[in-house]
């Protein structure tokens, strides 16, 4: 996988007889945004409403049978509602696309999971201190009910695994056409490099939900009521998933040190965060938002016709500098007081 995966081109009703002939299923169709996956919400006439999510090429075939387990793992666990694989009439839950190849001549395969209702978060904005605990402590709670979970296929480079985001802004920082957010960038590989670098060998790892942002996470009032989208999963640092959702909290919040705070606080009920992962959760918060921009400003040069590639890069661009006024050391200092 990387950031420039093509996302497929199917036809309608090559995907109404792909659902008939092996789900025996058919209703309205809808398109739904994604970043490499062809996404289409189908709503039957007996209101069962599902997601069919087609993947091109048949190299990651390992890879979505162990996202299809973890789904089934969290499932069984007591989290915020998770999308669940609907197997065909064959008992399949990876369903290829026989009658149409991609440009490369490889075929499409297909999954159809549930539709997990909900507002995106990023449309609950400005969050409540409550709403961003609570996200804290669902991502601790999936942390957790993931922790000792390891798969083959999960352990690949990807350019959105924060392991690789110092390769990823080398690669594309220069694509950056604003100055003030090329220089932003510039100085988060710089704490990047100084603090997370000599501390990652010491970091936890397992795998991880990888993208936890403002749209996979769904929000009622000040509850988190759902968690979707696991397409980016990888084995990583275990803290880079409250990084990651950390750093999407703050595009929607007023105060930032609240939500670190809370969100630390959050998480802490239901994984503990150990050793040198307090010291690092702040300049790996910054890199994800720094590894958007880069790879958000290669993918709209290949794609600039996808509204989805910048959805979130206005708000990382009003964010961020008052991240970048934040010291890295006081941070760290007010994380240890916090959870003190």
């Amino acid at each position: 996988m990387s950031a420039a995966a093509q996302k497929p081109n199917l036809p309608e009703h090559e995907i109404r007889r792909w659902l008939q002939e092996n789900y025996a299923i058919d209703g309205e169709l809808e398109p739904l945004p994604g970043e490499c996956d062809l996404n289409v919400k189908l709503s039957t006439q007996n209101g069962e409403t599902f997601v069919c999510k087609i993947n091109s090429g048949t190299g990651d075939l390992e890879l979505l049978a162990a996202q299809n387990e973890i789904l089934a793992l969290l499932n069984q666990r007591d989290l915020a509602a998770i999308p669940r694989v609907r197997t065909s009439v064959q008992g399949e839950s990876l369903v290829p696309l026989k009658t149409e190849l991609t440009e490369e001549g490889q075929p499409l395969i297909g999954r159809l999971l549930t539709f997990v209702p909900g507002k995106p978060m990023a449309t609950c904005a400005p969050y409540s201190s409550s709403l961003i605990r609570n996200l804290g402590r669902t991502v601790g709670q999936m942390n957790q009910a993931l922790a000792g979970h390891d798969h083959p296929a999960f352990r690949y480079k990807y350019d959105w695994d924060l392991a690789q985001s110092m390769k990823v802004v080398e690669r594309y920082r220069d694509l950056i056409s604003d100055p003030q957010l090329r220089d932003g960038v510039d100085q988060i590989y710089r704490d990047y490099e100084s603090v997370v670098v000599p501390r990652r060998d010491q970091l936890g790892k397992s795998v991880i939900h990888n993208d936890a942002n403002d749209y996979n996470v769904l929000a009622e009032g000040d509850k988190v009521t759902g968690l979707i989208d696991f397409g980016d999963m990888v084995y990583s640092h275990t803290i880079c998933d409250l990084a990651i959702a950390m750093a999407y909290a703050t595009l929607g919040s007023i105060d930032v040190r609240e939500v670190i705070k809370e969100m630390a606080l959050g998480y802490s009920e239901s994984m503990s965060i150990e050793g040198e992962e307090l010291t690092v959760l702040f300049p790996m918060m910054r890199m994800r938002l720094a590894v958007s921009a880069c790879i958000a400003a290669h993918q709209m040069r290949l794609r600039p016709d996808d509204p989805y590639l910048a959805i979130s890069q206005d708000p990382i661009r009003k964010t961020l500098p008052t991240l970048l006024a934040l010291d890295v050391d006081d941070v760290h200092q007010l994380l240890r007081n916090t959870l003190a």
